[in-house]
């Protein structure tokens, strides 16, 4: 190629560069990009959304069937039941600890068996997730294992 050919080649280049042609599709690739950007955080988002709520859902009806478990125990004294309910439930895949709290705010059974026995507290820096009718939610962040969500159903029987 010639100088001259170059120089045409670079005049064609550089006119194509400042043209509204290109910034047309500049800003059309612009206006595309973000508006991709805002698609995926609202998808994320949503996502986000639902696997927390079933999430929940599981954890309630995991503390529900520990309640439906525990009341025999309970009225019995029978410490050997409540721990093997207790254990089989952290032994399901998302579930950090479970437990088993009396009447008397004591810790009956414990997955960490040396809480139990000591009082129950709800951890200091929980806040309140969501409150129904049979159950109350709490979450904290823990610092290892990141949001904690408490789900405290209580033991309904008759004879208790």
């Amino acid at each position: 190629m010639s100088n001259n050919e170059l120089s045409a080649t670079n005049i064609t280049m550089g006119s194509f560069l400042y043209s509204i042609k290109a910034k047309f599709m500049a800003m059309i690739l612009i206006f595309i990009a973000a508006l991709m950007l805002m698609v995926i955080g609202l998808i994320n988002k949503t996502v986000g959304e639902i696997v927390l709520e079933q999430g929940i859902e599981k954890g309630l009806a995991v503390a529900r069937g520990v309640a439906t478990a525990s009341d025999d125990p309970l009225l019995t004294n029978d410490d050997l039941t409540l721990f093997t309910v207790i254990k089989g439930i952290t032994e399901n895949k998302g579930v950090v600890y479970g437990l088993i709290v009396g009447n008397d705010k004591k810790i009956k059974a414990h997955s960490t068996v040396e809480e139990s026995g000591k009082d129950y507290k709800v951890p200091a820096d929980s806040l309140k997730f969501k409150d129904g009718k049979d159950y109350s939610i709490y979450y904290y962040n823990d610092p290892a294992r990141g949001y904690i969500y408490d789900i405290t159903v209580p033991i309904t029987s008759v004879r208790l």
